[in-house]
């Protein structure tokens, strides 16, 4: 194997090479060039987006996808009603309910990719589980155990090793 096809499959490589398409597709799934104003091809650009502020058409966009009401998803951001209402006039999330999107925004991709479909995601997103104690995965996205207890049982789904 020549340097060149080593390179390609140094795992230092193809991690950047992964982390590069989700980054590119958590920016689709979040409304791309048009809601982002600029193209994310990089994690670090997305890194970046979130440092300054995802607009808030990132928020609307990303409250279709999961079928979710403003509120509903305002909740899941630890954001409240009057606040919303401001970040909406203002046009911006702050740098914190942005990093919280993109978390949400991050596990909603990760269960499409398990799950095969966006469909398919979404209503196992809004499904009591008893793998949750009950709970739905959606409802423990508010905080970054919950986050961390969906991610790790889309984890278990993906290798068949579904509790």
């Amino acid at each position: 194997m020549d340097r060149l096809a080593m390179w390609h499959y140094h795992p230092c490589h193809m991690a950047q090479a992964r982390a590069r398409g989700e980054a590119r597709k958590l920016a689709a799934l979040l409304g791309g060039r048009k809601a982002l104003a600029h193209a994310v091809s990089e994690p670090a650009d997305i890194q970046e987006a979130i440092r300054k502020g995802l607009p808030y058409a990132t928020f609307e966009i990303l409250m279709q996808v999961l079928g979710l009401r403003a509120l509903e998803l305002a909740r899941l951001l630890g954001v409240a009603a009057r606040t919303l209402a401001r970040r909406k006039s203002g046009g911006e999330l702050s740098p914190v309910e942005s990093d919280r999107l993109y978390r949400i925004a991050r596990i909603a991709l990760k269960a499409s990719e398990v799950l095969g479909t966006p469909e398919k995601a979404r209503a196992w997103l809004h499904r009591k589980n008893r793998a949750l104690g009950g709970s739905t995965p959606i409802s423990c996205l508010d905080t970054g155990v919950g986050e961390r207890q969906v991610e790790d049982l889309l984890g278990r789904i993906d290798h068949g090793i579904y509790s």
